[in-house]
């Protein structure tokens, strides 16, 4: 049977048992435990600056468990940008009648504004998850584009704290450059005030990103070839069948052939919807999945580049460094210390 918990039974939790288990880590920072009885793992938050909050999370569920997230108009940070790093979930939003479903997977992200939506998160027994959350108050986007906000989406353009309408939601692929971002935060070296700048850039550069991402997805129709509901459940399945084999792909040919589209609208449908190329995609997962192993520390560098397909040592080191700033040999030395 699934525990099916609302946010304010998870926050009680976690209020029962923080004056146990909370961990200043700085000034800005604090570590809480999660309540044992659901899941081992923990939240780290970090104060970034004004209207600005890092979150980065990391836990294995005990038991099957979804989290349901209502409506919270007092909430200090309503736009939250999230980014999966690790294990798959399901999300749910529901609003008035209409629900919109969604996978969770490494690789990707979502932006989201806090309305009338009621969000539901479920979680599976054993399954790893590592989430990295930004906690943005929509008056840092006005600040930040007070001279261009016609640059903003609708819903967060006429967004103000306490005054918003209209639900927000938008997801999208992690590119590299993110990833990097990400990963420079997650190995980060520097402490004090050093620390909290340089964090506090990183976090407004993956939203520039993220926004970027957004302006790029909401170009005019006329200006990107139109998928059909088809086409477009043809191309999540030629990712799937890309994934299912991450070591041995198909070749394109081989690969439009298994998903039942042409050339054509498999390379356009993917760099759609995914803002990459066929593999370019690949190569993103590849380098995901061998810095979870490298994190793992359970094998080696050759190992690791071998199982996610790269024959050449020289080869994958060079892309592991472009996508993530550091080398493979680097993350796997700080996973040994």
């Amino acid at each position: 049977m699934k525990l099916i918990l609302s946010t304010e039974d998870f926050q009680e939790q976690f209020e029962d048992l923080k004056h146990f288990n909370e961990q200043p880590v700085s000034k800005t920072a604090t570590a809480l435990d999660f309540p044992t009885p659901i899941a081992n793992g923990r939240s780290c938050w970090t104060h970034v600056r004004s209207g600005l909050s890092l979150e980065i999370t990391s836990f294995k569920p005990h038991q099957d468990f979804a989290l349901r997230a209502r409506p919270l108009h007092s909430s200090p940070f309503p736009l939250r940008l999230l980014f999966f790093l690790k294990g798959h979930s399901k999300s749910m939003t529901q609003r008035s009648t209409t629900i919109f479903e969604s996978d969770l997977m490494p690789g990707h992200n979502i932006l989201t504004l806090t309305t009338d939506s009621t969000i539901t998160v479920e979680y599976q027994q054993g399954q790893s998850i590592q989430t990295m959350g930004i906690g943005i108050d929509p008056w840092v986007m006005h600040e930040f584009f007070a001279d261009t906000a016609t640059a903003l989406p609708t819903e967060l353009r006429y967004a103000a704290p306490g005054h918003w309408e209209q639900p927000y939601f938008q997801g999208g692929i992690t590119t590299p450059a993110m990833q990097m971002a990400i990963h420079q935060i997650l190995n980060c070296p520097l402490q004090g005030l050093i620390r909290r700048i340089y964090l506090e850039s990183k976090v407004v550069e993956l939203i520039a990103l993220k926004l970027a991402q957004i302006h790029e997805f909401n170009q005019p129709a006329s200006t990107k070839p139109v998928l059909k509901s088809g086409d477009v459940e043809r191309i999540h399945l030629a990712k799937e069948i890309l994934l299912r084999d991450i070591e041995h792909p198909p070749s394109l040919m081989r690969l439009s052939k298994l998903s039942g589209l042409n050339d054509y609208k498999l390379k356009q449908g993917f760099r759609q919807i995914f803002g990459t190329t066929v593999f370019g995609y690949l190569r993103m997962q590849r380098l995901e999945q061998a810095r979870q192993l490298l994190i793992e520390g359970q094998m080696t560098v050759s190992e690791v580049a071998l199982s996610v397909g790269y024959s050449s040592l020289s080869r994958f080191s060079l892309a592991f460094k472009q996508q993530f700033g550091v080398s493979p040999g680097t993350c796997l030395s700080k996973r040994l210390k």
